[in-house]
């Protein structure tokens, strides 16, 4: 990386947990201080096969860094630790409740103008056979929908994503209770672009939302 003085993106997939000293090399890099956008992690990515280690980058020079596609936890340490005050899209994976409530404790949130964030926080993985399947509602997805929603700060959100797990036949996430904490957290009065993908809803439900 070093030698690459002009590389501003990077966007790795598929890591696991044996890629872990690859990720703590890669934190130690200065280089990544010339970044705009940096992803290790999709929100669309199967948590319930392969763990993710940690990117523990340490405090020092503020980075360009504009996105971000990272776990919940590495996402909280960057905001937190100062090193990406200029941060305005994440992509963000959460894969349980504390996940969610220390995210949304993240004052930083405020300055992000977009948002795509993935609820993978349980499983159930059964579908019927040649029948009619709109999906599972997922509780845990739900809990951590309703805990970031009610403390999150999106004062600057503009565009909002948010993603369950496609099935073969159907899809599992998050369903009604998650869907009422979005909306009464007020910041679909803010939004010019709202998808729901993997929502475990009646498509009536929805009126003029987008979803996928």
């Amino acid at each position: 990386m070093e030698h690459s003085e002009e590389l501003r993106s990077i966007q790795v997939g598929g890591l696991t947990d044996m890629d872990g000293v690859l990720l703590t090399r890669l934190a130690g890099r200065a280089a990544l201080a010339r970044l705009e956008s940096l992803d290790l992690v999709s929100v669309r990515e199967d948590m319930w096969h392969f763990k993710k280690p940690p990117f523990r980058p340490p405090v020092g020079q503020a980075w360009r860094l504009r996105h971000a596609g990272l776990r919940a936890p590495d996402l909280v340490h960057l905001m937190r630790s100062g090193l990406v005050p200029d941060l305005r899209s994440a992509d963000v994976l959460v894969c349980d409740l504390g996940e969610a409530r220390n995210l949304a404790d993240c004052a930083e949130l405020a300055r992000l103008e977009r948002l795509s964030i993935g609820f993978g926080c349980g499983k159930n993985g059964r579908q019927p056979l040649w029948e009619p399947y709109f999906g599972n509602v997922i509780d845990q997805d739900d809990e951590a929908c309703e805990a970031f929603f009610a403390c999150a700060d999106l004062a600057s959100l503009r565009s909002l994503t948010v993603r369950g797990t496609s099935m073969g036949l159907g899809r599992e996430g998050l369903g009604a209770r998650g869907i009422d904490a979005m909306i009464g957290s007020g910041v679909l009065r803010q939004l010019t672009e709202l998808a729901l993908v993997s929502a475990v809803m009646p498509f009536p439900s929805f009126g003029r939302l987008s979803v996928t």
